[in-house]
């Protein structure tokens, strides 16, 4: 079972970090991340958009800060713990 764990973990961190890359991609005004986020759009987009639904920006003075990113990637923490722990 230690090695399907440990395929498990790398699968949630591999999304983990493909989430933090579409999000800074969404940062960055060049055709290079364009694509990234293009490319990697059918997976974040969906959850973020379902997030955005119950979750709004909050005001920052003058700008609005999205917090789904980062409730999607505690989601993806917690999700990673509890089907390792299952599996263990």
């Amino acid at each position: 079972m230690f090695g399907l764990s440990y395929l498990v973990r790398l699968v949630f961190n591999a999304y983990a970090v493909g989430l933090l890359v579409y999000v800074i991609a969404g940062w960055i005004q060049s055709p290079a991340a364009d694509r990234v986020r293009l490319f990697l759009s059918p997976f974040f987009a969906p959850f973020l958009a379902a997030l955005n639904k119950h979750i709004r920006p909050v005001a920052v003075g003058t700008a609005q800060v999205d917090f789904t990113p980062w409730v999607l990637l505690f989601i993806v923490i917690i999700l990673r713990e509890l089907v390792t722990w299952i599996l263990l």
